[in-house]
């Protein structure tokens, strides 16, 4: 697209540079270092929150071999700090998700620190051994999607079974007043038919009497 392109270039001292999104810092002697990308960046509750940093602080924790940190929905923060972490093999089946959130609650910022944790057996990994952050965050979204497809669907089949219980309600409603009705109408008939010999009796007058 001819607009993503152009801001995609920034031009400095009359050359024209490639924006390519990576954070970085360079050092006294004129070396450059990759510290992380601007689409990472998590923003929660207004706070910028830089996942390898908080990346770097979780590899201190006894119980972590490896961690990736991502971003994830969240109703009151807009977004917040999402850990998929590899627990090391001393560490499996005795360190449960509120034990790496509260040691990261004392090691790190309360707005860094981590408020979902997940294990995984592995983290994806390119050839060149980097971590495949997009495809965690891709995964969460889709789960996201599903859930909230899921949640909807959930909705509308109780929004059909109450429909459903009204038209029963309704139809039953009818049935009973149908039923009635046709009840009445017998109950009428019968009185009719039993008061039909008693005019006819009346009507007639009795036998006619004989001359003598």
């Amino acid at each position: 697209h001819p607009d993503a392109t152009r801001a995609a270039f920034f031009e400095m001292e009359g050359k024209r540079f490639f924006r390519t999104g990576d954070l970085g810092r360079m050092d006294e002697e004129g070396y450059f270092f990759i510290t992380d990308r601007l689409k990472r960046m998590i923003n929660a509750s207004g706070f910028k929150v830089w996942p390898s940093e908080v990346e770097l602080l979780l590899f201190k924790c006894p119980a972590v071999q490896e961690a990736c940190v991502i971003g994830a929905k969240d109703s009151y923060r807009g977004e917040t700090v999402k850990a998929v972490v590899v627990l090391k093999p001393e560490a499996r089946g005795k360190t449960e998700a509120q034990d790496i959130i509260d040691w990261s609650r004392q090691h790190m910022a309360t707005y860094k620190a981590p408020t979902q944790v997940v294990f995984a057996e592995a983290l994806p990994k390119s050839g060149s051994g980097k971590v495949m952050w997009r495809l965690l965050q891709e995964q969460k979204r889709a789960n996201q999607v599903l859930d909230t497809v899921r949640a909807d669907y959930l909705v509308r089949q109780r929004e059909l079974r109450v429909l459903q219980q009204l038209r029963e309600q309704r139809w039953s409603t009818w049935h009973r007043a149908t039923q009635a009705a046709e009840q009445a109408e017998l109950d009428e008939l019968a009185q009719l038919r039993r008061a039909q010999p008693a005019a006819e009796t009346t009507i007639g007058g009795g036998p006619p009497e004989v001359e003598q």
